[in-house]
């Protein structure tokens, strides 16, 4: 596993000179208002590609977790019978030209194997026979029952690669290279199944220090490698947030709604008022849960204390009203914009790359 590089932390907050009344008025004279501030660029993530390619055996879990909220899924090994043939249709972004498919038999799933087939085997009583069909699909024919072992059997086809330079890995209980399906195997299971696995294409990706309510860019870049195989845009996003440590989740995952751009490419996503500091997982989705190759981000950020919401600066220094005034002593920033004693404004600036405002 690659070391990740540290976090880039956020650069401490000067306050310069206090805001005067002809300040304001300049502001407002030249256009730059509220509306311009809130608008400013939100730090940006490029999510060129993968880093690694996932495969899944959806009959055994059902479709992918998009945003990997949910638990370790409950596995269900597919029925089929003894004797009977297994057809392997793996997704366009993974190949290797298999050349090895190994059965294993069991008593239950986790429990200790009691025999085991392969189609390299030189003793004909253990040899199952693997056919490549082309286009990505094998077919294995299983043994008949030898009334002693299974009935539950793990079936898998090594080497899987990929010829687009990304590792592929099959998740726990597998190699690198591995990939694989449990099977139900009895008399009465159907004679010839077909099992399409799907492939998430996932990228971990170092992310901004951010402060609650601050925003975040997540762009495809037009000609990169999502742009060139099946990914020119975000389409509808899903997304979700976590508390995290050591890249792994230590709290619930909070549904977050990106805002897309006009060309489809960048997914802007603001960190939800209210999230308290530490470390956190973001994970965006494209794709549906169904669709045979999903592509997903997972970007870790940090986040810090929350905006200010009023005149307070991170120095402790505050604004303070001139003695013995009644009312505040910003002026209107437009018709309508009355700032009266006692009122509070707010504004919620996004991060611009590399600097605070």
């Amino acid at each position: 596993m690659s070391v990740r590089p540290p976090l880039r932390r956020p650069a401490a907050r000067r306050i310069g000179a206090r805001v005067s009344l002809v300040g304001l008025v300049a502001l407002v004279s030249s256009g730059l208002g509220v509306a311009a501030a809130s608008a400013a660029p939100a730090d940006a993530v490029v999510w060129g590609g993968p880093g690694l390619i996932g495969l899944s055996a959806t009959e055994n879990v059902g479709p992918v977790d998009l945003t990997m909220s949910g638990g370790e899924p409950t596995r269900t090994p597919a029925p089929v019978a003894w004797g009977g043939a297994v057809t392997l249709e793996l997704p366009d972004v993974v190949d290797g030209a298999a050349t090895e498919a190994r059965l294993v038999l069991t008593s239950s799933p986790g429990a200790d194997a009691t025999r085991v087939y392969s189609s390299l085997s030189t003793d004909p009583a253990e040899q199952i026979a693997l056919t490549d069909l082309g286009g990505g699909s094998y077919r294995v024919d299983l043994p008949a029952d030898d009334g002693v072992n299974g009935p539950i059997g793990l079936l898998s086809l090594k080497p899987i690669d990929s010829s687009h330079d990304v590792v592929v890995s099959a998740g726990a209980g597998f190699g690198l290279d591995t990939f694989g399906y449990w099977l139900d195997l009895s008399a009465g299971g159907p004679a010839a199944v077909t099992l399409s696995p799907q492939a998430t294409l996932n990228a971990w990706l170092d992310g901004p220090s951010l402060r609650a309510g601050e925003s975040l860019d997540v762009t495809i870049p037009a000609g990169s490698w999502l742009d060139t195989h099946g990914f020119p845009g975000m389409g509808v996003p899903t997304a979700a947030l976590a508390a995290a440590e050591h890249d792994l989740r230590t709290g619930p995952a909070v549904p977050v709604t990106p805002a897309v751009s006009a060309d489809g490419r960048t997914a802007t996503v603001t960190v939800p008022a209210g999230t308290t500091a530490g470390s956190y997982l973001l994970v965006i989705a494209v794709g549906e849960a169904t669709d045979e190759v999903i592509a997903r981000a997972v970007v870790r950020l940090e986040v810090s204390q929350a905006l200010n919401t009023g005149l307070r600066s991170d120095t402790g220094w505050v604004e303070e009203a001139p003695a013995g005034a009644g009312t505040s002593p910003l002026v209107p920033l437009g018709a309508g914009m009355v700032l009266t004693a006692g009122t509070v404004a707010v504004l919620v600036l996004r991060r611009r790359a590399g600097t605070r405002s």
